[in-house]
């Protein structure tokens, strides 16, 4: 378990996430979309079925490119997330109510994003032994980064008490808090 005070990590793609994919000079690669299937797969012409489930969108574009080497010279894909899948946050700890919640990151047709502060309302709020100067979020890291799990503490007091945004961290699907 890594610790990364900072936790920047990307997006990690998965099951139900809508993605286009478009490859420079193949018009039968020009802004395919697909929904990331219950295998983690998305079928592409020229390779058919392929696994891209646990990539972030810049390690799908270089696998990618690697595949399409051997069909042109010097491909250039571009991978983008159109919808995201709603997040499965696991929230546990001085809350009122822990468990696994679902939250949507789309909200009357728009993108937004799912933050700590989100989660925890969805738990129904903290109980009286709750310090939300220790606050700790735990996520998949990605492939390229070296996978595992990495966390990081973030103080929601200093969000409410200073308007300190910064610890108020966008929640990824997987990860679990800890009040």
């Amino acid at each position: 378990l890594n610790i990364n005070k900072n936790l920047k990590s990307e997006y990690i793609l998965g099951i139900g996430d809508q993605i286009s994919v478009s490859l420079n000079g193949i018009n039968t690669l020009d802004k395919i979309q697909q929904t990331i299937d219950l295998n983690g797969e998305v079928s592409l012409p020229e390779i058919d079925k392929i696994n891209v489930e646990g990539y972030t969108i810049k390690e799908l574009e270089i696998h990618l490119e690697n595949i399409f080497e051997n069909y042109m010279y010097d491909p250039d894909i571009k991978v983008t997330l159109l919808f995201p899948r709603p997040l499965n946050i696991y929230v546990s700890g001085e809350v009122q109510v822990p468990g696994l919640y679902q939250l949507s990151p789309i909200k009357d047709e728009k993108l937004v994003p799912i933050r700590v502060f989100n989660a925890i309302q969805s738990s129904k709020g903290l109980n009286s032994y709750a310090d939300l100067s220790k606050i700790t979020i735990i996520r998949q890291n990605s492939k390229s980064q070296g996978g595992g799990k990495i966390k990081t503490n973030v103080n929601l007091l200093e969000m409410i008490n200073e308007g300190d945004q910064s610890q108020n961290i966008k929640l990824f699907d997987g990860d679990s808090i800890v009040v």
